[in-house]
């Protein structure tokens, strides 16, 4: 799945990437991942599933973490509900439920 359309946590974990198809059903979700063939079905407990995330500016915004770590290099940021979603310039991303952060605007 596309990791800057959409957002899926199994068992508190990014797992998007890993995700090739997933569709809803009675019970949850039933998801299949890349390289494999098969289906394989999770509760609605287990799966938050997120797609058509709002873009923030990463310019307009000083993000901290609750233990006081600025988070810096930033290129992206997502948010999808209450998670956002933070590409770094250096190919990395991070995760991180919303209360877990303090996003304050920068003034230029």
């Amino acid at each position: 799945m596309d990791i800057h359309k959409h957002l899926i946590v199994i068992d508190d974990k990014d797992r998007t990437i890993d995700v090739s198809e997933i569709r809803n059903s009675s019970f949850g979700y039933y998801i299949k991942f890349v390289n494999g063939l098969k289906e394989y079905p999770y509760s609605l407990s287990s799966v938050c599933y997120y797609s058509e995330p709002i873009e923030l500016e990463p310019s307009l915004l000083k993000i901290i973490k609750k233990d006081g770590k600025e988070l810096w290099n930033i290129n992206k940021i997502l948010q999808f509900d209450e998670y956002i979603k933070i590409f770094f310039s250096k190919g990395k991303a991070g995760l991180y439920k919303k209360n877990e952060l303090n996003l304050g605007v920068v003034i230029h």
